[in-house]
């Protein structure tokens, strides 16, 4: 999974919001949009890094969030949480 305080890369964090059916765009050079559709007001922007291929902590917190946010709501619509197998 993921470590809030070391280098996390960032098609790590692209593949993991995806595994919980996050949604993304890439509307200009190296700025993703990620949205999912059980959080529809929560929108979150990623830059991939260019120097770097690892993304500051304050975003990979913020991804974590999200993720828990979204299984929280999974779980209040008695839905099964997909991204949690195998972890």
């Amino acid at each position: 999974m993921l470590s809030e305080s070391q280098g996390n890369g960032f098609d790590e964090l692209k593949r993991l919001l995806e595994r919980y059916d996050f949604q993304w765009r890439n509307p200009c050079g190296s700025h993703y949009i990620f949205w999912h559709p059980l959080l529809p007001d929560v929108q979150l922007v990623l830059a991939k890094p260019h120097r770097t291929s690892y993304v500051k902590p304050v975003y990979v917190k913020r991804v974590v969030q999200l993720i828990d946010d979204v299984v929280d709501r999974m779980r209040q619509e008695g839905g099964a949480v997909e991204g949690e197998q195998g972890d």
